[in-house]
């Protein structure tokens, strides 16, 4: 009896091991130890659904591969060229991908579909891509085999783009056909870039490039990118050539968003885009104004009044509006801020030589008087008398002038009374701390500019590591140019050159509506700028555009 229960309890136990063991025998799980798998899956073409079938009738597709796969981002991996109507369902049974078709979807006869999985199937151990999958089939008697290939870049930078839609659309060139209609092929841009379109019937095509942002096919947001070559294209033959296209965002009609009155002595007028050309007067009966531009906002500071009044706002491109400005609040006496200062300690500044300080104030200033600061230098009192002047294009701003040395270092302080604000608002005692840098600490950059094109019009900006202008030189004519600047920080310099084309003076993007291309822009790197060092570079401004 005892030999039999013993044999009873092994046999459980054994029975117990088998159960616990089985779901791992039947589900793939990533495996420890051993070499790294390097290898892609590989398509089982005898286990798969053919390739390049005719005549093709809708029916679940099997691809089948060499190990175990699993599916990754396939909502922006997977392309399929017809765009189909309605999205169809991927599934992974065992070793093979299906895809269900949507039971609505009506494929279009006559046409050659592509399907490409990207980067989209991966094997279960170390995520290998499988490379170049693509599924073709035609609805038709035969394969389409022609081919396009081309890159897109951002017309404001000629940044590479990646995940931008390039689309075909067969018969003639407008702009209903991306707004309403689902193009006849379609690619996406890789992390380059670059596109192909591969498998296209003989036909003649518009073709966009599109930022999709809600991924329907259709050119249908205001933040969407959009592009197009200047012709229509005819295609009888592969392009052994490569198209470039530039996308641009369009610029919505300019407008007052909201204002902004609860300051008093301030009104915040939004946009719904910058307003660099917006020019804001007032009547005979309204106050003395004050405007400043910050980003898509309009400041108008202003003396509140008893009455009404109106401010008009206009700008060259037509644009007009009025805006009725009813008594409000008083300004609420307080100290004028210095930008950047810390309350009841030192403001501290770095200044190139020869130039004046530059102070923003939290208000535009008003009265000034300088003779009151007190200025050491060194510990030793310096020669000159400062100055204050205003600063035109920034109204919140004052340029306080010396005989400054160069490689010295000042210690000012401002009393109160020396700046108010133009509400009779004045400062607290400022202290602050100048250090002047000699000129071997800086650097120069000279351009000449050559031209032998006296009908066309060019706008070249010097760039700083951010992107930002810090010189604008407008081209008109064929007569050399140059640009020389100076007492330049030492860092990374750039110049952009626009073709103005409507010659406004500015860059300017392009519209879907006439199929209006933005103008071009041509970027060229500079040398990186040392301390005590001139980089000298010439351009050819038709050689850019050529």
């Amino acid at each position: 009896m005892a030999g039999r229960d013993i044999f009873h309890l092994l046999s459980g136990l054994a029975l117990l091991v088998w159960l616990v063991a089985l779901p791992s025998c039947a589900t793939p799980t990533t495996p420890t130890g051993g070499p790294r798998d390097e290898q892609a899956p590989r398509l089982d073409t005898a286990l798969s659904t053919p390739f390049f079938q005719t005549n093709f009738l809708k029916q679940d597709l099997v691809l089948t591969f060499d190990e175990w796969v699993q599916l990754d981002d396939m909502l922006n991996q997977l392309i399929i060229s017809p765009p189909s109507q309605y999205r169809p369902e991927l599934t992974i049974k065992k070793r093979s991908v299906v895809l269900n078709w949507d039971p609505r979807e009506i494929l279009r006869p006559g046409v050659t579909y592509t399907l490409n999985f990207g980067e989209g199937v991966k094997d279960l151990t170390e995520r290998n891509p499988a490379q170049d999958l693509r599924f073709v089939f035609s609805t038709g008697a035969f394969i389409d085999s022609l081919s396009l290939a081309g890159k897109v870049i951002d017309a404001d930078g000629g940044k590479l783009l990646e995940k931008i839609r390039v689309m075909l659309y067969a018969g003639a060139r407008g702009d209903t056909a991306v707004r309403t209609q689902r193009p006849l092929y379609v690619a996406i841009t890789n992390k380059d870039g670059r596109f192909r379109l591969e498998n296209i019937r003989r036909d003649t095509y518009s073709l966009f490039a599109l930022e999709d942002v809600n991924f329907n096919y259709k050119f249908d947001l205001p933040n969407e990118r959009i592009g197009f070559p200047d012709a229509l294209l005819v295609l009888d033959s592969t392009r052994r050539d490569s198209f470039v296209l530039q996308v641009f965002q369009e610029k919505p009609a300019f407008r007052v968003v909201s204002v902004d009155a609860k300051t008093g002595g301030l009104l915040r007028v939004l946009f719904n885009q910058a307003p660099d050309l917006v020019t804001a007067l007032t009547g005979p009966e309204g106050p003395k104004i004050f405007q400043e531009r910050a980003g898509d906002t309009l400041k108008i500071w202003f003396t509140p009044l008893s009455q009404t009044w109106t401010l008009y706002l206009n700008a060259p491109t037509g644009f007009q509006d009025s805006l009725e400005v009813k008594p409000g609040p008083a300004p609420l006496p307080a100290f004028l801020q210095l930008e950047k200062a810390v309350p009841g300690g030192i403001y501290r500044e770095e200044l190139k030589p020869g130039r004046p300080l530059v102070l923003d104030f939290s208000r535009p200033p008003g009265e000034t008087n300088a003779g009151g600061i007190l200025p050491l230098v060194d510990s030793l009192p310096p020669s000159d008398t400062l100055y204050f002047r205003s600063d035109s294009l920034f109204p919140r701003r004052l340029l306080l002038h010396g005989n400054w040395v160069a490689g010295a270092t000042y210690r000012l302080t401002i009393p109160p009374g020396s700046v108010k604000d133009f509400y009779g608002n004045t400062t607290d005692s400022l202290r602050l701390q100048i250090k002047v840098g000699k000129p071997e600490d800086f650097g120069g950059i000279l351009v000449a500019i050559q031209t032998s094109d006296s009908a066309k019009q060019y706008l070249v900006q010097v760039l700083d590591a951010n992107q930002i202008s810090i010189a604008d030189e407008l081209i008109i004519g064929n007569q050399p140019r140059s640009i020389s600047l100076g007492l330049l920080s030492p860092g990374k310099y750039s110049l952009r050159v626009v073709l103005d084309s409507n010659q406004n003076g500015r860059w300017d993007t392009g519209s879907l509506v006439g199929l209006r291309q933005a103008e071009k822009i041509a970027l060229v790197p500079l040398d990186e700028l040392k301390a005590n060092w001139e980089v000298e570079t010439s351009i050819d401004l038709i050689a850019l555009f050529r």
